[in-house]
């Protein structure tokens, strides 16, 4: 999806206002998204099917809550049952808040952009010098890149729900 965004972004780029270049840097923005939502949609598949169909709104609490409680209450399982050391556990909890909260946060950006590029033609894209596309404050050039930091931080979350056997 990401080569079609930044193909989107080069033809509303090369487009003169009058001839659609709003509505093909639109879709630019919502192909970063939606790049990024499948990477994060089918590792919630992987820790629970039925996470699948999951409003894409909801993610970010899934990630903060249920995920992230899962992972804290085997670390503290493992703790007890003194098959994690206390100083290991503290390190692992730290790493998944930090994924968990990154991908959250990433997650938010995106929603957010792509919800204005789907439901708020009032708010151009703006065109800037050295053709950057802007969507609220986000260029095109950053949301393509959403899709790479989703991969890394779920094959980071990934690892570490395997490492604890819960998956």
């Amino acid at each position: 999806m990401i080569i079609v965004a930044k193909k989107m972004a080069e033809l509303a780029s090369a487009l003169q206002p009058h001839e659609n270049r709003d509505a093909f840097g639109r879709s630019a923005f919502n192909r970063c998204y939606y790049a990024t939502y499948l990477i994060v949609r089918e590792m919630l598949a992987g820790f629970n099917p039925g996470w699948k169909k999951t409003p894409h709104k909801k993610i970010p609490d899934i990630l903060e809550e249920a995920i992230l409680n899962r992972i804290k209450n085997e670390l503290k399982k493992q703790e007890r049952k003194g098959t994690l050391k206390v100083g290991r556990a503290s390190n692992i909890r730290k790493s998944a808040m930090f994924l968990v909260s990154e991908l959250g946060a990433l997650l938010k950006i995106a929603y957010s952009v792509r919800c204005v590029a789907d439901y708020e033609p009032e708010k151009a894209v703006l065109f800037e010098t050295g053709n950057v596309l802007k969507l609220e404050g986000h260029s095109v050039s950053e949301a393509t890149k959403w899709a790479d930091r989703a991969s890394e931080h779920t094959k980071n979350l990934i690892k570490l729900w395997r490492d604890l056997g819960l998956g």
